[in-house]
């Protein structure tokens, strides 16, 4: 998930970022550092693994009708934007 989410971000918003700097904040700018870091091949292998994840899913459901989880594993985090935002494990 991180490699496609932090690359699919990368890919849509650096070349804003790099254009105006201030605008990008601290936690948007390590997720765009972390998503040019992964290369094709492992950007590939992502891919992969969750159309691998997405069939094993799929074939579940076949004998699900309804499924009812929590909305959010953790109560709210501070909404104020940093490095250290969110939690770090969910028990």
């Amino acid at each position: 998930h991180r490699v496609l989410y932090h690359v699919g971000v990368g890919a849509r918003i650096a070349a804003r970022a790099l254009e105006h700097p201030d605008w990008t904040e601290a936690t948007m700018r390590v997720m765009l550092e972390d998503g040019a870091r992964y290369s094709a091949f492992e950007y590939q292998q992502a891919i992969l693994k969750r159309t691998t994840f997405y069939n094993q899913v799929r074939a579940w459901f076949e004998d699900v009708d309804l499924l009812l989880t929590p909305q959010m594993p953790v109560g709210a985090w501070s909404y104020e934007p940093g490095l250290d935002e969110g939690p770090k494990t969910i028990g």
